[in-house]
């Protein structure tokens, strides 16, 4: 019976993407998102329901070279039946059996409908239903796609990897994309900027990072929405490019779910490859080390760097990098691994490990074998304590030139951006996130098509209105952040928190634009006296940035006022791609529980602009 529905799903899809399938510079894609069973860490718990792409977790990779247009069609395959949970419809959540994917890093310039937020850019794809994106990956470098649905993306994800060039691709270099008999002369090549050297080594490696949890979905869903909430819980285990062993001393396997061990991951000796490692994990912020391995940074959210050497990477969740590996060590293996940071009253233990082989060729029999026990010698160089701003004041851009945007004295505009959280007055015991006293609502309909069809609301208030201090940028009539064509606009994040409760760690995320992190500071943000500030003097491109919990100076809360700023960043982006566009926490919990805004940018442009790259 299962079968009968699936088929009648892929028939109603597959007239219209085989019609779309024309073209020589297209690359196309099928992505299936199904429900099935799944042991993930060789423990004693299977998840019944896991979404899955293609049924695999991460999903198939899309590699491309930069210019290129892809099409892709999502298919959600889940019965027509499925119903919605209703615990988290009472709670407000919705119906997270439907589906959208976020291509994450991705602009869509010029194709906003294709970056895959509900009620935002599309409609959420029903069970049975379909959506084909389609856009021109405009910007090389890491990305990955995601479910962009309640906690749907700690399963459902996959890498997307934009070569620079041919000359980086490693399918123009060799018959095999994991070819390890590619001569030491075959090397892939980025071109240096501003007189930089280039960049070479001899292949990719991706490794993705990822979060586990012995707990339904759904019932995960209604508990962070619900009125029993206290914290949101710990995965049980992390993975590394979709599994790992939550405990080597009591491992679980069986003929419908054998243990596939630690993830291995082959190199050759006296080769360079660059690794690229990407944040898909849903709550927690990861310290990222090889034993015995130096990681040499060449980019960050798709950002070339100028190469800086470091013993371990801070991965949050949506961040990616790409780091040069040289195989310079005595054949054999050594441990991958990852330690949780800024995690407060928790332990930073993690089980998140893999396993770097150094080997002959993949065809080797051992390489095919699960390996269930870490190897003996050295652990990787994994922080020991948390470090405010890591890595950031020291990264350069690659040709050590910023954006000449990034360094402008001033914007057109700041934004002022104060996170709380608390619980609704209309359900005691929960607890939601606010900015600037408003938690994200899903609109009843979708805004972009709201601007397409005609009928977006015309809101009374012009920008002069919205710069007032108790506005700070937010339009109640439309419910969002509208921005106007090509301004330059600041925003400060303001952590916060209640003195007796940790301050968190946020990172944040922008949707249609990358920005610059260009100022930082703990406590309060004052304009009088942090308006002017740059303590990072050379801004690099990215999309994600961690706002680091940063309590000192405390001051005393006032007596009306119990909340404490705990440490403020300031991003600057240029609004050059008219668009709805969401801006959110990547941590999907604190997404999920109102921690984003929606930018609308240039809304009278939106549809001779859509209109206009459509036809490219």
């Amino acid at each position: 019976m299962q079968t009968t529905w699936i088929q009648i799903c892929i028939l109603l899809c597959h007239l219209t993407f085989a019609l779309s399938a024309k073209g020589r510079h297209i690359q196309y894609y099928e992505f299936n998102i199904t429900s099935q069973s799944l042991n993930a860490d060789c423990s004693n718990y299977t998840e019944t329901r896991t979404l899955l792409v293609n049924n695999k977790m991460p999903g198939p990779t899309i590699t491309a070279t930069v210019g290129q247009r892809i099409k892709v069609l999502v298919r959600n395959m889940l019965p027509p039946s499925t119903k919605a949970d209703p615990k988290v419809i009472e709670y407000g959540g919705g119906n997270t059996n439907l589906v959208t994917i976020h291509y994450h890093g991705i602009r869509q310039y010029g194709s906003n409908q294709a970056d895959g937020v509900p009620f935002l850019t599309q409609d959420p794809i029903p069970p049975c239903g379909q959506f084909l994106h389609d856009f021109v990956l405009d910007s090389s470098g890491t990305y990955f796609y995601h479910a962009h649905v309640g906690l749907q993306e700690s399963s459902v994800f996959g890498a997307i990897v934009v070569y620079e060039s041919d000359a980086s691709n490693p399918s123009y270099h060799s018959s095999s994309r994991y070819n390890q008999s590619t001569s030491s002369s075959s090397s892939l090549t980025i071109k240096g900027i501003n007189g930089s050297p280039d960049l070479t080594y001899h292949d990719d490696r991706v490794v993705v990072l990822s979060e586990w949890f012995h707990q339904d979905r759904q019932a995960l869903e209604s508990y962070l929405l619900g009125p029993n909430f206290t914290l949101i819980p710990e995965a049980d285990s992390v993975l590394v490019n979709g599994q790992t062993i939550n405990n080597e001393r009591s491992i679980v396997s069986t003929n419908t779910f054998p243990c596939r061990g630690y993830s291995v991951i082959n190199v050759q000796k006296n080769k360079t490859y660059r690794f690229r490692v990407i944040g898909a994990s849903t709550f927690r912020t990861f310290g990222f080390a090889i034993a015995d391995h130096r990681l040499q940074i060449i980019e960050a959210d798709g950002g070339l760097i100028e190469p800086y050497e470091t013993d371990y990477l801070e991965v949050s969740p949506g961040q990616r990098y790409s780091v040069l590996v040289h195989m310079n060590q005595p054949i054999k293996d050594y441990s991958i691994g990852t330690i949780r940071l800024w995690a407060a009253d928790v332990d930073p233990t993690s089980n998140g490990w893999a396993i770097l082989r150094y080997s002959q060729n993949d065809d080797d029999d051992i390489n095919n074998m699960a390996v269930s026990s870490l190897p003996p010698g050295n652990r990787p160089p994994l922080p020991t304590a948390n470090v405010p701003l890591w890595l950031w004041p020291k990264l350069k851009p690659l040709g050590g030139q910023p954006d000449p945007i990034a360094l402008l004295p001033k914007p057109n505009r700041t934004i002022y951006l104060n996170t709380t959280n608390g619980p609704l007055s209309t359900l005691p015991g929960s607890d939601r996130f606010f900015i600037n006293d408003v938690t994200f609502k899903d609109p009843s309909s979708t805004l972009l098509s709201q601007v397409l069809r005609g009928n977006r609301t015309v809101s009374p208030l012009s920008f002069q209105d919205l710069q007032q201090d108790d506005r700070r940028g937010y339009d109640p009539y439309l419910g969002t952040y509208p921005l106007a064509s090509m301004e330059v606009v600041d925003f400060v994040i303001q952590n916060t928190h209640v003195s007796g409760v940790p301050c968190r760690s946020h990172p944040w995320h922008t949707h249609g634009h990358s920005h610059w992190l260009i100022a930082h500071g703990p406590g309060t943000y004052d304009e009088a006296l942090h308006g002017s500030l740059r303590n990072i003097p050379f801004p690099v491109s990215k999309d994600t940035t961690l706002v680091y919990p940063d309590d000192s100076p405390l001051g005393d809360p006032l007596p009306d006022n119990p909340i404490l700023g705990c440490g403020w960043s300031k991003i600057r982006l240029i609004a050059d791609n008219p668009g709805i566009w969401a801006m959110h926490c990547h941590n999907t919990p604190h997404m999920f529980m109102g921690m984003m805004i929606v930018l609308e940018e240039s809304t009278e442009l939106i549809p001779s602009f859509l209109r206009q790259h459509s036809k490219l």
